[in-house]
């Protein structure tokens, strides 16, 4: 058996190896970053939902602060014609 060819391949394998490793090290990295990125985005549309909802409660509240209050009278259609 030549032993330099036998060198020669398991040098082969070992580079393909460590790329491998490398790679794989690379698209993990990458992967954690967008799952942080995506939970910083979800976190974000839910503040502005939440916002979104104290948002409209506080104008619901100051419209209807400056209704004038409602009176329950029951109009006689004879009353509505003479105004």
């Amino acid at each position: 058996i030549d032993r330099a060819l036998t060198d020669e391949i398991d040098a082969m394998v070992e580079v393909i190896k460590n790329l491998a490793e490398k790679r794989l090290k690379e698209t993990e990295l990458m992967a954690k970053t967008q799952m942080e990125a995506y939970k910083v985005l979800s976190f974000f549309i839910l503040f502005l939902m939440i916002a979104g909802v104290f948002f409209s409660i506080y104008n619901v509240r100051s419209i209807i602060k400056d209704l004038p209050p409602q009176e329950n009278k029951s109009i006689n259609k004879t009353d509505a014609l003479e105004r």
